[in-house]
């Protein structure tokens, strides 16, 4: 298992602690080491809850607002827990989601994923709006990830599917950096490794460079003009 101890370099980012980091390490492999852990700002969390009021705006929705209280109330406490629970890593290798939901009500138990940074196929920084349009909105990094990959966040539009993963942070360009520097990495890695090359295949000479070969023996007097004569109708026989 790893050791805090033993990542000096870690960095904890987003409101993340070194309890999140020592909970993390049970993730990793033997030569995995954490880069950086972050978790959901506060600002985010509270701007990602209040999106389910802001149709309410509108006061001909207000009726709706005072029927469905104990279910807005629900969902709002609902989200709150999720993205409490959320926590974010990355390491030399790999870049993970953790989830840990617990409430008065239930929990969900501890789930997790990856995707390796080798399959990331891009990563973009969002930046919260200011004023109106950041009331509601949150800062993240978006990474592209694999059709399959247990980290894309869901949603998506018609006809087209959604293979990102949206990670909310106070610091998304540090975040960014981070995660583009251990890809490169892992880049330049891959590449070194490459394919197995196969040996070198030594040529063997053919009939015609034989017979010159013969040809300078005869001419030495290392062979006599009837072994000459005999191993060149050999040679002659196979062109």
């Amino acid at each position: 298992m790893y050791s805090s101890s033993s990542s000096p370099s870690a960095r904890l980012l987003s409101g993340a602690t070194h309890d999140d980091l020592t909970r993390v390490s049970a993730s990793l492999t033997a030569n995995e080491r954490i880069l950086a852990v972050w978790k959901v700002d506060e600002d985010s969390k509270r701007a990602m809850a209040n999106s389910f009021f802001v149709p309410f705006v509108c006061p001909c929705f207000w009726p709706h607002l005072l029927m469905c209280s104990p279910l807005f109330c629900a969902m709002y406490y609902g989200q709150r827990a999720s993205l409490d629970g959320l926590t974010f890593f990355v390491t030399n290798e790999n870049l993970y989601v953790e989830s840990h939901v617990e409430s008065k009500c239930c929990s969900t138990g501890r789930d997790s994923g990856f995707v390796k940074l080798t399959d990331i196929s891009g990563i973009y920084v969002n930046n919260k709006g200011e004023g109106c349009a950041g009331a509601c909105g949150a800062s993240s990094v978006n990474v592209g990830v694999p059709l399959g990959s247990p980290l894309i966040s869901g949603g998506g539009k018609k006809n087209r599917l959604n293979l990102t993963c949206n990670m909310p942070c106070d610091d998304p360009q540090t975040v960014s950096d981070i995660i583009r520097k251990a890809k490169d990495a892992a880049d330049s890695r891959l590449r070194g490794a490459g394919p197995m090359q196969p040996p070198p295949t030594v040529e063997t000479s053919g009939p015609v460079d034989q017979l010159k070969q013969l040809k300078s023996l005869l001419d030495s007097g290392v062979l006599t003009q009837r072994e000459f004569d005999e191993k060149k109708a050999v040679l002659l026989s196979r062109i």
